[in-house]
């Protein structure tokens, strides 16, 4: 059985996701991962694929990611 040209670069592509979930989207097509499993659960992770950058480590846990984003958006609130 043949596969189609891109099906193994779309399962690898995938297979770097693998035992993270998604937690929110940055902005041209980049995304923020938190990790769930292995030896860096709890961290988050920068998606940037869509400009060739891989995925990389922000240094941070969940919560300091999500404190950054509760300012974050607490300042853009205020400025309404």
């Amino acid at each position: 059985m043949r596969t189609r040209p891109g099906a193994r670069y779309e399962e690898l592509y995938d297979a770097q996701e693998a035992g993270a979930v998604f937690l929110g989207e940055q902005g041209c097509g980049y995304a923020s991962l938190l990790v769930m499993t292995g030896p860096h659960q709890g961290a988050v992770w920068e998606d940037l694929r869509p400009a060739d950058g891989g995925i990389a480590s922000t240094g941070h846990d969940f919560a300091h990611w999500y404190r950054s984003w509760l300012e974050r958006t607490e300042a853009q609130l205020a400025r309404l």
